[in-house]
């Protein structure tokens, strides 16, 4: 990332018009005053007249306010030392509000690229409201430029301020796909996406608080004191969901709370149908405990119809769609065991937001892959071809 302090003939063309003194004159003192430095740092000129002019003249030197373009990883964002004037980039994938010591309202967010995941915060009204102006959402693609990180407990959080400028970019330079983790290789407690199917699962409800989800023994509507919130809530009733699901290679069990269920009302579609949940969350004792849920491929769209190959209109960016496909269609296969022709399309189409032509594109690259094999049955006298996963 380059320096921002101004440049050498910058800084003495500033003291020189604070002090009166001439060029020559302060290249002397800094001179003299660079002696107090060790050997290798004297030949820094930049950095020494910067010190000059801010520790003997008492100058500040005015640095930028907007950060230089150069965008970091997170992974570089976790290493780096430099605290303030950052940039990076990647998806939302998950977004909440909170509440501070003294009650203020503050938002967290989790962000990832393709190697890594951060969360952030956001605390201060003016930051807040730089925040909700950008109308930033789950599923968005962002450049966050003029951030800061801070340590808290071996762990960095970004901190966004209302200098920081918040981009949404439509065209991203890759899928939130590409940023999942095989399940083999999902860290124990560290956040992570991973992009899988439904093998089956089941429900358990009861009743509790809508704000903790701990089970109080009540009836729906009643007025009681959480035991945990230790107030006063109108108890409902809540669902836990246990899933086991799959990315092709590997089995996993997931648990998804009532917090979660509740901001995501197609979840039982994406169950039922066999479509592909990319879910973000937490690796913890054998369990992948889910955090949120991300729409797939569609989310870039305000209407889930259009058509994937309207932003994709080459025939190199299609190819990489149908792609992209080819992973997806065994696992949805897998999911109920066989599928005809015309469930694997529907489900694409719904989930994906894919036209049809690009769908039976992917599934004859499938078949002549050997990811997926096809045998005729009789159901009623009627003869149809159906999909299984392939050996």
């Amino acid at each position: 990332m380059p320096t921002s302090i101004p440049s050498e003939e910058e800084l003495l063309k500033l003291a020189q018009s604070r002090t009166g003194k001439t060029i020559e004159q302060l290249k002397k003192e800094i001179d003299e005053y660079a002696q107090g430095f060790a050997r290798f740092l004297r030949k820094e000129r930049r950095l020494i007249t910067y010190l000059y002019l801010k520790k003997v003249l008492g100058i500040q030197p005015k640095l930028p306010t907007v950060p230089p373009p150069h965008m970091i990883t997170l992974d570089e964002l976790k290493r780096t030392q430099v605290k303030s004037r950052l940039s990076t980039q990647g998806y939302i994938v998950n977004i909440f509000t909170t509440k501070t010591r003294k009650g203020s309202e503050a938002i967290g967010f989790d962000i990832i690229d393709v190697k890594s995941a951060m969360r952030g915060k956001i605390y201060f009204s003016d930051a807040i409201e730089n925040w909700k102006q950008a109308k930033v959402r789950v599923g968005d693609f962002v450049r966050l430029k003029n951030i800061s990180v801070s340590d808290w407990k071996d762990r960095r959080t970004i901190r966004i301020s209302s200098d920081t400028i918040i981009e949404k970019v439509n065209s991203p330079p890759y899928e939130l796909e590409e940023c999942a983790t095989k399940i083999a290789d999902l860290v124990e407690g560290v956040y992570s996406l991973i992009s899988v199917v439904v093998l089956s699962y089941d429900e358990r409800t009861y009743i509790g608080c809508p704000y903790c989800a701990k089970g109080i023994n009540a009836q729906p509507g009643q007025v009681v004191t959480c035991p945990k919130c230790n107030e006063d809530v109108l108890v409902k009733e809540l669902k836990w969901i246990n899933i086991l699901a799959s990315d092709n290679d590997d089995d996993i069990k997931m648990e998804i709370t009532p917090s979660v269920l509740a901001g995501n009302e197609q979840l039982e579609d994406y169950l039922n149908d066999g479509g592909i949940l990319n879910v973000f969350g937490r690796y913890r004792d054998g369990v992948f405990r889910v955090e949120n849920i991300i729409p797939s491929i569609s989310r870039h769209y305000e209407e889930p119809t259009v058509k994937i190959q309207e932003r994709f209109a080459s025939e190199e960016e299609e190819s990489k769609v149908v792609n992209l496909l080819v992973e997806r269609i065994p696992l949805i296969v897998e999911a109920w065991g066989e599928r005809t022709e015309e469930q694997i399309i529907e489900v694409l189409k719904r989930h994906m937001g894919v036209s049809e032509e690009s769908a039976k594109k992917a599934i004859k690259a499938c078949l002549a892959l050997g990811k997926i094999v096809w045998e005729e049955r009789e159901v009623d006298g009627i003869k149809e071809i159906v999909y299984k996963v392939g050996g």
